[in-house]
């Protein structure tokens, strides 16, 4: 019985090494978002962006991403379709990670993860395919698969996370995002704006939007909103104001009864946007 017990350890232990590599595709393949799926939880992105009003400057971003791992014995691969030359370094374990950058995957050898707990810290300038720069404001838009275009991350709707942002702005711009804001920092001319833990979602509902927007709060039916917009028609903004506020309470209202579930998030924010492509998009806590 004994001899059986150590050759089903042997054999255990060889299939573990000899599991075949994951391939390193464009995109997300279904191998790969598997592997993720099943090794992969306890998900937590920090993410810090310097914005400058400027939109053509860099915005120089760090990603803190913390996760637990159950197998060691692979390569693992974190999505971020944007150059290579825009990764300024990569820390895994408080190392410098001797990482590859190929077909659009950051790859971390697997000596240097451990079954557990690991944080991953990536230096870089953010891609800005998917931050709708606009003089005077930008606006996320990540769905279906586009966060990875901004930063790197697992980027598929079944690794659920938390985020914790920070944003760096101009005095005059305001943000908002998932979160409530925890608080805002002033210094000199600019204003960092840190956000609470975020509820846990899928990556392409994280958003934030950042701009020289007037924010306007109300509260209807016991629950507080907030709205941010670019109006200048100060005439127009009061005619409206109160049914654009109604108007969100009473869907969310009809929402909840229909469903009998409770709104679930920690906010409910929103931002008009006339320039948006859709007409809208239900990220949590900041919909446009």
């Amino acid at each position: 019985m004994r001899a059986l017990f150590l050759a089903i350890c042997i054999f255990a232990e060889i299939a573990a090494c000899t599991r075949p590599a994951i391939n390193v595709d464009p995109g997300v393949s279904l191998q790969l978002a598997q592997y993720r799926a099943a090794n992969i939880s306890d998900i937590l992105y920090e993410l810090h962006f310097d914005i400058p009003a400027e939109i053509d400057a860099d915005i120089q971003s760090k990603v803190g991403i913390n996760f637990t791992l159950k197998d060691d014995s692979q390569a693992l691969q974190f999505d971020f379709r944007e150059g290579e030359e825009k990764i300024h370094a990569v820390f895994v374990n408080g190392e410098l990670s001797d990482y590859r950058f190929l077909n659009e995957h950051i790859v971390i050898p697997p000596e240097e993860l451990v079954v557990g707990k690991n944080i991953v810290n990536i230096e870089l300038a953010a891609g800005t395919t998917s931050l709708n720069r606009n003089p005077g404001y930008l606006y996320t838009l990540f769905v279906p698969d586009r966060a990875r275009t901004a930063f790197p991350l697992f980027d598929q709707p079944d690794l659920k996370a938390t985020f914790e942002l920070s944003l760096v702005l101009a005095s005059d711009w305001v943000a908002m995002s998932n979160a409530p804001i925890q608080e805002v920092i002033s210094s000199e001319n600019r204003n960092i704006y840190r956000f609470e833990k975020s509820d846990l979602i899928s990556s392409y509902l994280f958003s934030f939007i950042a701009g020289e927007f007037e924010t306007i709060t109300q509260e209807v039916d016991g629950r507080l909103w907030t709205m941010l917009h670019r109006e200048s028609d100060t005439n127009k903004v009061s005619r409206n104001i109160d049914e654009i506020f109604n108007l969100h309470a009473a869907a969310l209202g009809w929402l909840e009864e229909y469903t009998g579930i409770a709104y679930p998030y920690q906010k409910f924010g929103f931002v008009l946007i006339p320039s948006f492509q859709y007409g809208g998009m239900e990220h949590v806590g900041a919909i446009q």
